[in-house]
Order: C-alpha cells, then sequence, then structure tokens
C-alpha cells in the first residue's frame, strides 16, 4: 500500500549535487505533497584542500587527498553491485526529482535565502550541504532537520559508521536525525536509527545503508516536527563529543589490515 501523502506540510530540501540528495527528496516526495529543492554550487577542491590544511596540517591533508584519490575510485568500482543491491532492497531512487528544483552558489547565498523566502516551507531538511551560516539559519525561521551519518555527539563530522566500526562500537553504527542549531552536528536529538552492515559493505557503501536506514523515521520526524508534537533529547545515550573528519590513505590502510574494517 503507497504511503498517505501529507497535503498540509510543504517540505523544502536543502542539497548538495548528487544522488544522495535526490534519493532523500524523492522519498519525501512520496510522503508530502509540496517538496521542493535547493542545489548549491560544490566548493572548488582546491578550497576543500586549503580548509583541511589548515585545520588538520599538510601531512593530513595531503593523505585525505590521497585516500580519495586512490582508494575510493577501485572500492567504488568494485562496490557497484552492492550499492545496486541496497537501493533495489530499500527501493530508492537515486533519479533527479520531479519537484521544482532551484540552483545557488551556495545555502549561505541571498539566492537562497531568497528561494526559502518565496517557498515559505513548514520544514526545511538538509543534506550533505556546506555549515548553514547564521544569516541563513535567521531566515528560514521554520524547524531545520539533518539527517547524520553517525550516532552523535561521538560521532559528529564526517564518516561516523566508518568510524564506529574502527574504534570497535558496532552498537554504534547508526544514523542521527536532529534539528539544526549553531553547532556542527550537535543540535536536539530526534531520533537515532542504527544498522548493521555485513562483510560486503565499505567506507564506499556505508552512507548508502546510513541513508536507506534512516528514510522511514526522517520522514515520520518531518510530520511530527511541522506538527509541533516532536520530542526531542540532547544526549540520549550519555555519550562524549567528538568531531571526525575523513581517513588517511595510510590510516584507511592500517585499518583495514589490522582490523578488516574496510
Amino acid at each position: 500500500m503507497p504511503p498517505a501523502v501529507d497535503a498540509r506540510t510543504s517540505v523544502l530540501v536543502l542539497g548538495s549535487r548528487g544522488e544522495y540528495t535526490h534519493i532523500v527528496t524523492n522519498w519525501l516526495a512520496r510522503h508530502f505533497r509540496r517538496v521542493a529543492l535547493v542545489i548549491e554550487d560544490p566548493l572548488p577542491k582546491r578550497t576543500l584542500l586549503r580548509g583541511r590544511a589548515r585545520r588538520y596540517g599538510l601531512v593530513t591533508a595531503l593523505g585525505q587527498l590521497l585516500y580519495a584519490a586512490v582508494i575510493v575510485p577501485p572500492l567504488r568500482a568494485l562496490s557497484r553491485r552492492r550499492m545496486r543491491e541496497i537501493i533495489d532492497a530499500y527501493h530508492l531512487d537515486p533519479s533527479p526529482a520531479p519537484v521544482e528544483t532551484f540552483r545557488v552558489p551556495s545555502v549561505n547565498s541571498d539566492a537562497a535565502r531568497q528561494v526559502i523566502a518565496s517557498f515559505a516551507p513548514s520544514v526545511v531538511v538538509v543534506q550533505g550541504t556546506r555549515i548553514v551560516g547564521k544569516k541563513t539559519l535567521d531566515a528560514i525561521g521554520v524547524p531545520i532537520v539533518n539527517t547524520h551519518m553517525g550516532v552523535t555527539p561521538l560521532y559528529r563530522g564526517v564518516h561516523g559508521g566508518y568510524w564506529a566500526l574502527a574504534e570497535r562500537r558496532k552498537d554504534l553504527v547508526g544514523t542521527t536525525i536532529f534539528l539544526i542549531d549553531k553547532g556542527i552536528d550537535n543540535g536536539a536529538v530526534v531520533a537515532q536509527v542504527p544498522f548493521e552492515p555485513d562483510r560486503r559493505d565499505s567506507i564506499v557503501t556505508y552512507p548508502l545503508l546510513h541513508l536507506a536506514t534512516v528514510l522511514p523515521a526522517l520522514s515520520d520526524a518531518v510530520r511530527e516536527v511541522a506538527a509541533g508534537r516532536v520530542q526531542v533529547t540532547s544526549n540520549p545515550l550519555g555519550l562524549p563529543s567528538r568531531l571526525r573528519t575523513h581517513p588517511t590513505m595510510w590510516g584507511y590502510l592500517y585499518r583495514w589490515a589490522r582490523w578488516r574494517v574496510r
């Protein structure tokens, strides 16, 4: 039986380019009649590298660049069949979402804020954008829901499922739905959804599993947030806070060799 479509709640997705944004938007479009999408342009790779070098040092930034250039492409090629299995098993739709779509240079641009004002959403859902700045947060004026690929606050940042496995915490492989505030992945938690990867999975398939397993809870959360019924907690598991980043090539290879964590 197809899901009931909510005709009262309007949802605006702020997303980055790529299939994950379309998967989320298509899922929401199945559940809510009025959905629109804002896609921001990616940051130039040179800008990303400079930022990482400033934050983590040149050696770590170089290791992360080598990880992305040397490890990810062959791993992604070897994982195509597994990724298709996940898409089919969870009925995901990575095709461009058939909703009103706007392209902006950044979610923090005047163009993005103009779209937000004209669409007047009930709820905003953020998927994979850069950090939403104060000016845009203030302009939104409605609850902002984010799905984070990791159990917060211990696995803030990126690759939460991977880091949990690397630290031998299979019990903390999961996804967090939270309300965005002015911090980084540390807003009030709406739900945390665990999942269990199998031996075929790796750092290139974990993100797809994060999304696939959290989507039912996401549509429920949007509906509850819009109705003002949502209940949140600051840290339901009482975990310490830590910000994660991309692995270096040598760190990834070490964890693969030592603990078979891919």
